[in-house]
């Protein structure tokens, strides 16, 4: 949380002077709301101003989760539910070719433990752009255990956005999940 300090110029259009970022202890900082205090020639206007946990995805993440979504309504529209996993996936990385996307397929994750770099184990369905990880499902229920696996794998690559899209539901819209961290 943010607390900023607005100072305006007395008169008809109270003209923006300045905006002044004030750091508070976050705790007294809540107690606040937004107050106007005058003067002769200036107003002073104290406003808390709430700010996101997370800073916000790039451009290029935003757009190519756009188009995520978008290929897995066609892929969704065109097949519907009910096929396997691997068709899916195939079927979504030939719509991300079609729009001049890149893409991995199963990659591996290597992981660290105890100084030691291990290559086994950890696997992403589809990698896009080196910047988001979608997992593909094709199952009737969603194992809660499948975010926690997303999360991981976004900590442990370090990146920021990931999809769990799980293609066997009447409504995509209701199998496309979205991840930040």
């Amino acid at each position: 949380m943010r607390l900023y300090l607005r100072i305006l110029k007395a008169g008809k259009g109270r003209q923006c002077i300045d905006l002044i970022e004030i750091a508070l202890f976050v705790p007294l900082a809540q107690n606040l709301a937004t107050k106007t205090l005058s003067h002769k020639e200036y107003f002073f206007e104290i406003k808390l101003k709430r700010t996101p946990m997370y800073s916000t995805l790039s451009e290029k993440e935003e757009f190519l989760g756009s188009q995520i979504v978008d290929a897995a309504y066609k892929v969704h529209k065109e097949l519907g539910p009910g096929l396997l996993e691997k068709i899916y996936e195939a079927c979504l990385c030939h719509e991300l070719e079609k729009k001049g996307i890149p893409y991995k397929r199963q990659v591996e994750l290597p992981f660290f433990y105890d100084n030691k770099k291990f290559e086994e184990g950890l696997r992403m369905d589809v990698l896009v752009d080196n910047m988001i990880i979608c997992e593909l499902k094709a199952v009737e229920t969603v194992n809660p255990l499948w975010k926690a696996q997303l999360i991981s794998h976004l900590k442990l690559s370090k990146l920021r956005l990931g999809y769990i899209i799980n293609f066997n539901v009447s409504l995509i819209r209701d199998g496309i999940k979205r991840f930040i961290v």
